[in-house]
């Protein structure tokens, strides 16, 4: 019965973050979609190649105005989406994002630990769309969760091996709240209306 009880408080959770996340995606007016929420620099970690690394001709095109993305509103809003189907998905041995998203190997860092930069904007259609996939994904997640699956260790290769699928689920949540709150604050700051 605990169990019980406590995937229904958690599915409410993740439910009423969810709808926050989407409220905020809504509310962000065109004009800022791109706009960095804070400058990118060079020696910020994963955003540049070594020295030792070079320019072999795998960051044509890369310049300090090029990284501003991974700052971008609709880039931390990806960020959090894809991290919240990830996560969402425990081990993730067979985890694929939906069309036209690219994946784990377009949401990473190359073999020099370099940030992989996006391959195109993504709009607020197809991330809202992406939302609605997780919130589904939640939905048919959690409330079949088992003691084995809560207590299943997260393996290897995974950002947060050798965690409980349980605490996973919890570092999901708060990555979801910390991002949509961030995105929030800085509309507010630029006087956008939250009317969702």
């Amino acid at each position: 019965m605990a169990l019980w009880r406590n995937r229904i408080r958690l599915l409410q959770q993740y439910e009423a973050a969810i709808d926050n996340f989407d409220k905020t995606l809504r509310s962000c007016p065109g004009e800022l979609w791109e706009t960095s929420l804070w400058v990118v620099k060079r020696s910020d970690p994963w955003m540049w190649p070594r020295p030792e690394v070079g320019d072999n001709g795998d960051y044509v095109g890369r310049t300090d105005a090029s990284i501003q993305v991974f700052s971008a509103f609709w880039n931390i809003a990806y960020h959090c989406i894809f991290h919240l189907d990830y996560y969402l998905s425990g081990d993730a041995t067979d985890f694929d994002t939906p069309a036209p998203f690219g994946g784990l190997e377009d949401h990473d860092v190359d073999k020099h630990m370099v940030a992989v930069l996006p391959k195109r904007v993504y709009t607020r259609a197809e991330l809202l769309r992406y939302l609605a996939h997780c919130r589904q994904k939640a939905q048919s997640t959690i409330p079949a969760l088992t003691e084995l699956d809560v207590g299943r260790l997260i393996p290897n290769g995974h950002p947060h091996a050798g965690k409980t699928f349980k605490d996973l689920l919890r570092v999901n949540l708060r990555h979801l709240r910390e991002h949509s709150a961030q995105l929030h604050k800085f509309l507010a700051k630029q006087g956008a209306s939250m009317s969702g």
